[in-house]
């Protein structure tokens, strides 16, 4: 059963990105409706995380083309500080403060950025730390944690900020296999209640049993777009057979790489 289209919240149009000459992203375009879940997949290299931090102005499009509810999100007038909180995001490596505790790095935005009272953060905090199951590692530092439970953490901290877009880059890349299951676990339940998602991943069973709809990029464009099931069952182009031949194959290891542009 296709999910109703919900209200557009972004509108990605003949997004490119070029550094040094070298033109990452080359023209994507991209609708994303509220409540939809998108796995965005595809070889290393291929712009997938580029994508991602275009979306999050960690890096600047070349020209005007990224609209979060009709809004363009690079004119002058436009509040990036209130954008972000909206378009929250999930990187490789946690990005955890380290000489604070998981509740600590949970709280920081909502006490800082939001104004939110000490006493209220903490309380929405512990509670977000119970739903991504650490809530007996509220004083823990991140250095005590796995990296399956820091990733957890940072996806409680994502959610403090109360987004309504939360950006996902390859959140098990940096993950020993035995850890992956617990945080993919966690988006699956963010994607059950509702939550609109961009993932990033080389998850191929994740990708399909969660999202809503399969972007498939190579050498920074879109080279297909469908349902998952139509996608893993009978790809049109020859790339993405390709592409999906090698998983099968070899295993998702083999499309893994580092942190790519």
């Amino acid at each position: 059963m296709i999910k109703p289209a919900g209200e557009i919240i972004l509108k990605i149009d003949d997004l490119k990105k070029t550094f040094d000459g070298l033109e990452v992203l080359k023209g994507i375009s991209l609708t994303v409706h509220s409540g939809e879940v998108i796995c965005i997949i595809g070889p290393s290299g291929s712009g997938k995380s580029t994508l991602l931090r275009c979306v999050n102005l960690l890096e600047t499009p070349d020209s005007h083309c990224i609209f979060y509810h009709g809004e363009d999100i690079l004119d002058k007038s436009f509040n990036v500080s209130a954008y972000r909180k909206k378009a929250g995001m999930v990187f490789q490596s946690f990005n955890l403060f380290p000489l604070k505790t998981a509740l600590e790095n949970v709280t920081m935005g909502p006490v800082t950025l939001n104004k939110l009272s000490k006493h209220a953060a903490k309380e929405e905090g512990t509670q977000l730390l119970n739903q991504v199951g650490l809530g007996d590692k509220l004083d823990a530092y991140p250095h005590t944690l796995s990296g399956g439970q820091q990733q957890r953490v940072a996806i409680a901290r994502a959610l403090a900020m109360h987004p309504e877009l939360l950006l996902f880059d390859e959140p098990t890349s940096a993950l020993d296999p035995e850890m992956i299951g617990e945080v993919l676990n966690v988006i699956r339940d963010l994607a059950r209640s509702g939550m609109t998602m961009l993932v990033v991943t080389h998850e191929m069973g994740f990708a399909r049993e969660v999202s809503d709809r399969i972007v498939f990029m190579d050498n920074g464009l879109i080279v297909e777009e469908s349902d998952p099931e139509t996608f893993f069952t009978a790809p049109e182009t020859d790339r993405a057979r390709e592409f999906l031949s090698k998983i099968i194959r070899h295993g998702p290891s083999e499309e893994r790489g580092g942190e790519e542009l």
